[in-house]
């Protein structure tokens, strides 16, 4: 699972691309952690 995201992350061509993909998947982890809790 953490290298497809590695392999996603490779594909973004601009830091803000990889930012924004970045705080995506956090903010859904942090809604899964919940969920879970």
């Amino acid at each position: 699972m953490q290298s497809a995201s590695g392999n996603k992350i490779m594909r973004y061509s601009t830091t803000s691309d990889l930012m924004q993909e970045t705080e995506r998947v956090l903010t859904t982890a942090a809604k899964e952690l919940q969920l879970q809790a």
